[in-house]
């Protein structure tokens, strides 16, 4: 995934898993990445919500959310 593979590049040791939208708005877990359609749809106020461009395209994802992955890891 991605997200791992950017996470790896960043020095930030995490679990990174995949889920459809209705396993993820029931995950309990640091940082939800997505796509802007689906974000408005999290509960925002109780989840961390990572909007990205491109599920695909990582110099996009690393530009849209490293910043938010770092912060996430810094309070761990």
């Amino acid at each position: 995934m991605k997200i791992e593979e950017i996470c790896e590049e960043l020095g930030i040791d995490a679990s990174v898993e995949s889920s459809d939208f209705n396993g993820a708005k029931g995950k309990i877990c640091d940082l939800i990445v997505t796509v802007d359609e689906l974000a408005s749809q999290f509960d925002q106020s109780t989840q961390a919500i990572g909007v990205v461009r491109s599920y695909i395209n990582k110099k996009k994802i690393k530009a849209d959310v490293g910043h938010l992955l770092q912060e996430v890891a810094s309070k761990k």
